[in-house]
């Protein structure tokens, strides 16, 4: 009995002495060479040549747990651009694992807890795609409380302003009958306040040197949040400066997902003949990730010109794309294109897909529905006009003469 007494408490001593308790770990973060390379690489979708790179720097640095965040990264920009469920599933084995690795890590790094709470809030946005709700509000509850405790711990660490300025908008804009859901989890921030955060981030030149990626990453996110989530003029004027802006036009040009940000921008604000420059010059190759809304892009911009030939950009993107989302009104614009060539049984064709092909949650989605109920197409001049508007017309004598063409 002593003797056992003896050998455990020899055990015992040994694991107290560990460095275990001294903060030792087998994985730490290194941001270095390659990484910065990788995640440039992986920001303009050139995903498999990110992967390649980030797989030989797993060979050479096992033990950098930037290599596991960066490769989730990849992950979830395939989802989010594919909507394919079976790459969603392929992904989704990888999370556990990744996820187990970054909290074995160094606990003293400011990209600790930040590479946990960005994996947990990438999977939540992932999961939102494919209707899994519950596991999603759990991840971005996870991933604010991550950001939250990172900022008391680092509050210099800029990465987390730019995660957590996307987390305040969410947050803020929640409309105000689910507010208690806000207040039960102790959630805090505005729609002002996370602009804001994005607002410090560009006006520091010194934090975009530090940390490169920042740059494109940070445009993207306040693309994303001003057009769906800031009425305001003040906001969209900023995200007009920097998209225009001489010194990001190549970071813009050479990487199609900062494309889809300043076109989807520019198309919400009737300036379609500056989103079809972007997309008609976008960069195309096997090196980069498919995107096929791209190819929806270009159609609205083409068709906002009356260019029938903009039937080409939806055929591709409903043919090459695997997803369900804008796939009704994709069918509802190839029906308008045969409308404008005054084939009413075209029409009737592209309308009867409509009712049966894509999904129907987004509100592009459901007008195309909503239109293949009516008895009879939409009026020609009318649908003239409204393309045009849409597109950024206003020139007077094109809608005169519609409106003539439609008494006659």
């Amino acid at each position: 009995m002593k003797s056992g007494y003896r050998i455990g408490f020899l055990l015992l001593m040994i694991k107290l002495l560990s460095p275990v308790q001294e903060g030792f770990c087998s994985y730490d973060y290194s941001m270095n060479k390659d990484c910065l390379k990788a995640y440039e690489l992986i920001l303009q979708l050139k995903l498999d040549e990110a992967d390649a790179m980030l797989k030989t720097s797993g060979k050479t640095s096992p033990g950098n747990n930037i290599i596991p965040f960066l490769e989730n990264y990849s992950d979830f920009l395939k989802i989010i651009i594919s909507e394919e469920e079976g790459v969603y599933r392929t992904c989704l084995s990888s999370r556990k694992p990744r996820l187990a690795r970054l909290e074995e890590g160094n606990v003293h790094s400011p990209w600790h807890l930040y590479c946990q709470a960005q994996l947990n809030l990438q999977w939540a946005f992932a999961r939102i795609k494919f209707g899994e709700y519950t596991t999603a509000a759990l991840e971005l509850n996870r991933s604010y409380r991550l950001l939250t405790r990172n900022k008391e711990l680092f509050p210099d660490f800029s990465p987390n302003d730019a995660a957590l300025g996307l987390l305040h908008v969410l947050i803020g804009s929640v409309p105000e009958n689910y507010k208690w859901i806000i207040e039960t989890l102790a959630f805090e921030g505005t729609v002002d306040q996370g602009i804001g955060e994005f607002r410090q981030l560009f006006s520091n030149s010194a934090t975009l040197v530090q940390y490169p990626f920042l740059k494109s990453e940070s445009l993207f996110l306040l693309s994303f949040i001003t057009f769906n989530f800031s009425p305001s003029t003040e906001d969209s004027g900023l995200l007009l400066h920097l998209i225009e802006n001489p010194g990001n036009r190549a970071l813009i040009t050479g990487s199609p997902l900062l494309i889809y940000a300043a076109s989807a921008y520019y198309l919400h604000n009737g300036m379609s003949n500056k989103a079809l420059g972007l997309l008609m010059n976008r960069p195309t190759g096997k090196e980069y990730y498919p995107f096929h809304y791209l190819e929806y892009l270009t159609g609205i911009a083409r068709l906002n010109k009356l260019d029938v030939g903009a039937k080409l950009n939806f055929l591709r993107f409903v043919v090459n794309f695997r997803g369900k989302n804008f796939i009704k009104s994709a069918y509802q614009r190839l029906a308008w294109i045969e409308l404008l060539n005054n084939n009413r049984e075209g029409y009737r064709m592209y309308m009867d897909r409509v009712r049966l092909m894509g999904g129907g949650d987004l509100d592009g989605d459901k007008q195309a529905m909503a239109e293949a109920g009516e008895p009879s197409p939409p009026d020609l001049s009318l649908l003239k006009a409204r393309l045009l508007f849409d597109g950024g017309s206003r020139k007077p004598c094109r809608f005169r003469k519609l409106v003539k063409t439609r008494e006659n």
